[in-house]
């Protein structure tokens, strides 16, 4: 990728980041658990570390198209 494009927006308790590149792309897995055996063993780290904060992740790739990755977690009360 030449270009990266990572964005974090805070909207009342949700907070989203959406990292895009304009890299080579590739064909996502039907089922994203397969992510380690298609060798993209940093997505899926990231997808268990989303999933362990009880955040939500979504990729969207196609070759020649780049990547996007978006995690939308919403957090619970404020304590003060």
């Amino acid at each position: 990728a030449r270009n990266v494009n990572i964005s974090l927006t805070h909207q009342e308790k949700r907070l989203t980041m959406v990292i895009e590149d304009d890299g080579e792309g590739f064909e996502v897995p039907d089922i994203q658990h397969s992510l380690t055996a298609t060798s993209h063993f940093g997505l899926a780290g990231m997808r268990e570390r989303v999933s362990l904060i009880g955040g939500e992740w979504s990729l969207k790739s196609a070759p020649g198209k780049g990547t996007s990755v978006k995690v939308v977690w919403s957090g619970g009360e404020e304590t003060h």
